[in-house]
């Protein structure tokens, strides 16, 4: 294939997702098609994905990666996200996704809206991240691009108010 067809193959799933040209072009398939991007291999895998998303989207921001997102690496079993190297962005990010219960009495009538945070998450250090999870399940977001000792160290001051939660295992 030649250099520019794969380019342009490419395109559409490195304007989506961030990921780089080099990376995309070793999934061609040499029939010709563009690259689509994949789908969550199970309910359980898409239902994480949309609730770390729904929560961190409250972040907004004016910046060129509002959410803190350089790049996104979609799976079927995972979705692994860059995030900006900035201690204010991942301590964002732990605010928005650690499981919490708000003592706000006018929250609402059900208890439900007490909740903040994505219920029943855990996360644990990895190789270059974190890996957020739920255990028991196979589904899993993986936050790269920084390191995981800041997750950890932004995690730990957060549970005097909140709890370990996030951070235990089972």
């Amino acid at each position: 294939m030649n250099p520019v067809a794969a380019v342009q193959l490419t395109a559409d799933r490195r304007q989506s997702t961030g990921e780089g040209h080099q990376a995309l072009v070793l999934l061609l398939t040499g029939s010709g098609e563009g690259l689509s991007i994949p789908a969550a291999r199970d309910a359980e895998q898409a239902r994480l994905e949309a609730e770390v998303l729904r929560r961190v989207c409250s972040m907004g921001g004016l910046s060129r990666h509002p959410l803190g997102i350089v790049r996104v690496r979609p799976q079927e079993d995972a979705l692994s996200l860059q995030l900006v190297d900035e201690p204010v962005i991942i301590g964002h990010w732990v605010e928005f996704l650690y499981p919490r219960v708000s003592d706000v009495k006018d929250a609402g009538e059900d208890p439900r809206d007490r909740v903040g945070g994505v219920p029943g998450l855990r996360s644990a250090r990895m190789p270059g991240g974190v890996r957020l999870y739920r255990p028991g399940l196979g589904a899993a977001v993986l936050l790269r691009g920084f390191s995981p000792g800041r997750w950890e160290r932004i995690a730990a001051k957060r549970e005097g108010a909140y709890g370990s939660l996030l951070r235990r295992p089972g």
